[in-house]
C-alpha cells in the first residue's frame, strides 16, 4: 500500500511541476461610464470618466468594463485577479469609497445609460444588475489603484465565455479615471490574473539548408532553411529566432548575426549579406516560438551545422584568433605559498580580455606561454592554394613595464591543445625544463616597449602554407618572454583580438607584371584633396580582379594614411575625402592583382604636394635617430624603435636625439612667426634631479638608418656640428608628458630660403642625468613635431601688389 501511495504522490507532483504560472493583463475591450446624477447619458467615448457624486440615489455611478478573455479558454486561474484603474485627479480633501462588482446583466458600451441599465434614479435597484461586493477602497489620491476580483469569478468566464458580462468598479465621489479611450494604454482599465499553464515547447526544429558541411557560398544570396514547425500542444508558430556566429559556441563576440524575435522569417531566413565574409566558417542554429497566449515558449535551439564562404583571392586573408590561451608554471602575483598553483591553471581568451605572464617564478622555464590558434580549416578543403607573402601576427598591448620593457619571441607551436583544459603541467609535464620541446624554433622577436600599441610579428610563409595544406598541421603560435614579461596583450575577448594577415593565389598564379604610377606626375603641385590616382594599364595572364592603392607621408609606407582595394578602379581611383591635408607632400604607389589572387610588385612611389595654403601645419619627423659617445658603433633608428634612452653617458655626455622635418613644401614662403618643436616623454626617473634637455640646430645631415657617434661625430666635439641654442627645457615627470622649445622665426625662414641649411634639430641632456624615455616617430601620435606657420608668397611680394592694385584703382 506504501509503495502505491509513493506512486500517486509522485505522479501529482510531477503534474503540479508541469504547471507554471504565468501572469496575464487583459486591457478592457468594452466600457462606458454610467451615472445616477445622469441617467440619460452614455459615457463612452471620453478620454476620462469624472464626477460619480451621487444624486437623490445612494450610489454616484459604475464603471463598466469588458475583457476579451476568450484566448484563455480552458486555463486554470490562479489566485484572484485584480481590477486596474488610473485614477490621475482626486478632490483633495475628501476620501471616495470604490468597489469591484461582477456584472450580471449584458450591456453594449456605445448605448448604455444609468437609465436603460438600471432604472431607477434611487434606492437600491441599482444592486440586481452587479454580483456581490468583492473588494471596497477608499480612494484618496491620483495613482494606479488595484481592486480585488474574486478567481470563482474569473474562472466562470473562462469556462463559460458566454457569462462574460465585465466587471463594474462603482460607487461614489468625485474622481477622474482614464478610460479605453486615452493614448496611453498603461493607464486603460485592465484587468490583471495569472494562468496555471501545461504549455510545452514546439519540437526541436532541424537545419535543412545549406546543407551541412556546404562550402564555396557566395556572401551574398545565402539563404538559411529548417524544417517545418511542429508542436505538442498543436499551438501554431508564432516567431523565430536564427543565429549565425564564427564558432561554434555562438560567443557573442563571434556572433556574425542574429535575427531577433521574427514573426516574418518563420522556417527560412535571407542572412544579410554584410554579415558573412569570404573564406570563413560560419555556424547556425534556429528556434521556434509558439503561439500560446498565456505562456509562449522557444524550442530548443536546433543542432548547429556549418556552411564555409567562397574564397577571395583578391582580398589579404585575415584572420581573428578563434581560441587562445595563457599557461605559465607559477604567478608572480599568487598569494604566499602558491606561487607554483597557477601551473595547473590557466587564462583562457573566451573568459579574459588580456594576458599577463609578469615575470619568471622558475630559471628552467619561462614566465609564461601565450598561445593563439586560427582557424584555417575552410582553406585545406581546396587544393591547389598557394601563400604568397610572410604572414602578420598583430598583437595589442594594453600596457607594458617600460622600465624593463620585455622581448617576445615568436614560436610554432607543435602540439594540440584546448583552452578550456590545457595547463603548464598537462601541456608540458612534470619535467618543466623540457618546455621548449613543445615550441619550434624561434621565428621572430619584437620589444615590447610602449603602451597602446599593436605588435607585429612575422610568420613565415611556409608554416602558413603548411596548415593551408593540411589543418591537422595547424597547432598555432606562441609568444614567449625571454625573460620578464609584464606586459598586457589582449585577447580575443578584448575590441581588437589578435589577427593574422597573409596573402593567398592559385599555385599556377603568375603575378601581374608592375605597374608604373601615371597621374599625378611625381613631384607634381597644388593638387587638391581628393586627386585622382591613375597607373599604367594592366599586364597580366589572369584577368585582374582590383587595385590596391597606398598614400603614406613618408616613402617607406610604414603606416599607410590610405590603403584601398578596389575592385572597380582597376588603372584610377579618386582619393576619399579626410585623407590628405592642405600643404602637405604624401607619396603613393598602387599594385595590380588578378583575379587568380596573383599580385604584382608595389609601383615605385611617387611624390606630390597638396595645395599649399596660408595657415599653421604641424610637421612630423620624417627622420629620427638617437647616437651615442658610450657606444659609438651603434645606430638607434626611431623608424624602429619606440623610444630613445640616451644613456649611459661617457664623460658627462649623454646620447644626442635628432629630428629632420620636411620644410620644402614651403620653399621660398615666408613665416609668420617663431615655430614650436615639441616632442614627449615616458618614464623619467626622478631619484637624481631634474633631467634637462636643450634644443640645437643641427649643422650637418644624418641618415637615421645607419647613423652613428663614430660616423657623425668621430674625434671631434659634438658641438662643432651644433648650431643656434633654443635652450634647455625639464621634462615634466608624468609618464605621458609633452615638453616644447620656441625655435626662432630667423632659423624658419632660414630653411625656407635655403632648403640645403636644413638638417633638422638636436636634443642633448644638459647633464650627464638623461635617464629618461624619449618617444620616437615610430608611433604618429607620439612623434616629435615641428609647428610652423607660413603665407602662400613673400610678403613684400604682397605688399608690392596691393600697391598696385591701389595705383590701379586711382588711375580709374
Amino acid at each position: 500500500m506504501r509503495n502505491h501511495l509513493c506512486v500517486f504522490v509522485l505522479a501529482v507532483l510531477c503534474a503540479f511541476s508541469a504547471q507554471r504560472a504565468s501572469a496575464v493583463s487583459v486591457p478592457a475591450s468594452a466600457a462606458a461610464a454610467i451615472r445616477s446624477s445622469q441617467p440619460l447619458v452614455n459615457d463612452s467615448t471620453n478620454f476620462s470618466w469624472c464626477n460619480f457624486n451621487a444624486a437623490a440615489g445612494n450610489l454616484g455611478g459604475m464603471m463598466l468594463c469588458k475583457f476579451d478573455l476568450s484566448s484563455y479558454t480552458g486555463l486554470v486561474v490562479d489566485g484572484d485577479a485584480q481590477l486596474q484603474v488610473r485614477a490621475y485627479w482626486v478632490q483633495s480633501g475628501y476620501a471616495w469609497n470604490f468597489g469591484t462588482r461582477e456584472v450580471i446583466s449584458n450591456w453594449d458600451e456605445s448605448t448604455v445609460t444609468w437609465a436603460n441599465f438600471v432604472g431607477p434614479t434611487t434606492g437600491t435597484a441599482w444592486q440586481a444588475t452587479v454580483g456581490p461586493l468583492m473588494e471596497s477602497k477608499v480612494v484618496n489620491a491620483a495613482a494606479l489603484w488595484q481592486f480585488t476580483v474574486s478567481n470563482s469569478v474569473i474562472q466562470a468566464m473562462l469556462d463559460n465565455p458566454a457569462a462574460n458580462n465585465g466587471i463594474a468598479l462603482a460607487g461614489n465621489g468625485n474622481i477622474c479615471v482614464r478610460t479605453p479611450v486615452f493614448w496611453n494604454v498603461a493607464d486603460h482599465p485592465t484587468l490583471i490574473f495569472n494562468t496555471l499553464s501545461t504549455n510545452q515547447p514546439p519540437n526541436t526544429p532541424t537545419n535543412l539548408s545549406p546543407a551541412d558541411a556546404a562550402m564555396a557560398l557566395p556572401p551574398t544570396g545565402v539563404e538559411l532553411t529548417a524544417s517545418p514547425f511542429s508542436d505538442p500542444n498543436g499551438h501554431a508558430h508564432s516567431n523565430s529566432q536564427w543565429q549565425v556566429a564564427r564558432s561554434i559556441t555562438f560567443a557573442l563576440k563571434d556572433m556574425a548575426w542574429d535575427s531577433g524575435d521574427s514573426s516574418t522569417m518563420l522556417t527560412n531566413a535571407p542572412v544579410p549579406a554584410a554579415s558573412l565574409q569570404y573564406g570563413m566558417r560560419h555556424y547556425w542554429r534556429v528556434r521556434y516560438m509558439d503561439n500560446s497566449v498565456d505562456t509562449p515558449k522557444y524550442s530548443e535551439w536546433s543542432a548547429p551545422t556549418y556552411f564555409d564562404t567562397a574564397l577571395n583571392l583578391i582580398q589579404p586573408q585575415s584572420r581573428i584568433v578563434n581560441k587562445s590561451v595563457m599557461i605559465a608554471p607559477g604567478r608572480t602575483d599568487a598569494p604566499a605559498g602558491q606561487t607554483f598553483a597557477f601551473a595547473n591553471s590557466n587564462f583562457n581568451g573566451d573568459a579574459v580580455m588580456s594576458f599577463n605572464p609578469i615575470n619568471t617564478t622558475t630559471n628552467i622555464a619561462p614566465a609564461g606561454v601565450c598561445m593563439y590558434w586560427f582557424d584555417m580549416r575552410v582553406f585545406s578543403r581546396y587544393t591547389g592554394l598557394s601563400v604568397d607573402s610572410d604572414g602578420d601576427l598583430a598583437v595589442d598591448v594594453g600596457w607594458t613595464d617600460v622600465n624593463h620593457p620585455p622581448t617576445f619571441r615568436l614560436h610554432a607551436v607543435l602540439a594540440g591543445w584546448e583552452p578550456d583544459g590545457v595547463t603548464w603541467n598537462t601541456f608540458v609535464g612534470a619535467d618543466w625544463g623540457t618546455w621548449a620541446t613543445k615550441f619550434g624554433i624561434e621565428l621572430d622577436a619584437k620589444l615590447i616597449d610602449a603602451t597602446g600599441t599593436t605588435y607585429h610579428w612575422t610568420v613565415p610563409k611556409s608554416l602558413v602554407q603548411a596548415w593551408v595544406n593540411d589543418t591537422n598541421l595547424n597547432f598555432g603560435v606562441a609568444l614567449i618572454p625571454q625573460s620578464s614579461g609584464n606586459s598586457i596583450l589582449f585577447t580575443q575577448s578584448a575590441p581588437l583580438p589578435p589577427s593574422l594577415t597573409f596573402d593567398l593565389s592559385t599555385t599556377n598564379a603568375v603575378p601581374p607584371a608592375q605597374p608604373s604610377n601615371v597621374s599625378p606626375a611625381d613631384g607634381a603641385i597644388n593638387q587638391q584633396l581628393t586627386p585622382t590616382l591613375e597607373s599604367s594599364a594592366y599586364s597580366g595572364a589572369s584577368p585582374q580582379g582590383a587595385a590596391q592603392w597606398q598614400i603614406a607621408s613618408e616613402p617607406s609606407f610604414a603606416a599607410p594614411l590610405w590603403d584601398a582595394t578596389s575592385t572597380s578602379g582597376f588603372t584610377q581611383i579618386t582619393v576619399v575625402s579626410n585623407v590628405l591635408q592642405f600643404s602637405g607632400r604624401y607619396y603613393w604607389r598602387v599594385r595590380h592583382i588578378a583575379l587568380d589572387g596573383g599580385k604584382s610588385a608595389y609601383s615605385v612611389p611617387t611624390s606630390f604636394d597638396t595645395e599649399v595654403k596660408a595657415g599653421t601645419f604641424n610637421k612630423l619627423a620624417l627622420q629620427n635617430a638617437m647616437i651615442l659617445r658610450s657606444q659609438p658603433s651603434s645606430n638607434f633608428n626611431g623608424s624602429v624603435d619606440t623610444f630613445f634612452w640616451p644613456m649611459p653617458a661617457s664623460n658627462g655626455i649623454c646620447g644626442i636625439i635628432m629630428s629632420w622635418f620636411d620644410l620644402s613644401i614651403f620653399s621660398g614662403l615666408d613665416t609668420e612667426s617663431n615655430a614650436s618643436f615639441m616632442v614627449r616623454n615616458g618614464f623619467v626617473d626622478p631619484n637624481f634631479g631634474p633631467i634637462n634637455l636643450i634644443c640645437y640646430e643641427l649643422l650637418k645631415p644624418f641618415n637615421e638608418a645607419s647613423e652613428t657617434w663614430a660616423s657623425y661625430v668621430g674625434d671631434t666635439s659634438h658641438t662643432n656640428y651644433f648650431g643656434e641654442s633654443f635652450g634647455s627645457q625639464t621634462l615634466p615627470l608624468e609618464g605621458f608628458g609633452t615638453t616644447t622649445w620656441v625655435i626662432s622665426q630667423a632659423l624658419i625662414q632660414k630653411w625656407l630660403d635655403t632648403p640645403g641649411t636644413n638638417f633638422g634639430l638636436a636634443l642633448i641632456p644638459e647633464t650627464g642625468n638623461g635617464n629618461a624615455l624619449i618617444y620616437t616617430r615610430r608611433g604618429a601620435a607620439t612623434s616629435p613635431s615641428l609647428t610652423v606657420s607660413v603665407v602662400p608668397e613673400p610678403a613684400a611680394l604682397a605688399l608690392v601688389a596691393l600697391c598696385m592694385a591701389a595705383m590701379c584703382r586711382k588711375r580709374n
